[in-house]
């Protein structure tokens, strides 16, 4: 019997489920709100406002990364996509 996996492979790529997504976004984000916890210790600063800073200049900063990408690949089309 095949044991079950996280993704399964397509023509293109891997696709992967929608749980294990939700999943690896919430990790993703628990563990940058970890890392600006711990700068808020070390720092002598208030740790949740530190975490929470962190946190949205991470998100921020891939949400602007992810925009700059969609704007190149609308003005490029004939730029080839890596999948």
């Amino acid at each position: 019997m095949e044991e079950p996996s996280l993704a399964r492979s397509t023509q293109g790529g891997f696709e992967t489920r929608p749980a294990v997504a939700s999943r690896t976004i919430a990790l993703s984000g628990l563990a940058l709100f970890a890392v600006g916890f711990v700068k808020g210790r070390l720092a002598a600063q208030s740790p949740v406002r530190s975490g929470m800073q962190f946190f949205g200049i991470a998100v921020s900063a891939a949400l602007l990364g992810y925009g700059i990408g969609l704007a190149v690949q609308h003005f490029f089309p004939d730029i080839p996509v890596a999948s």
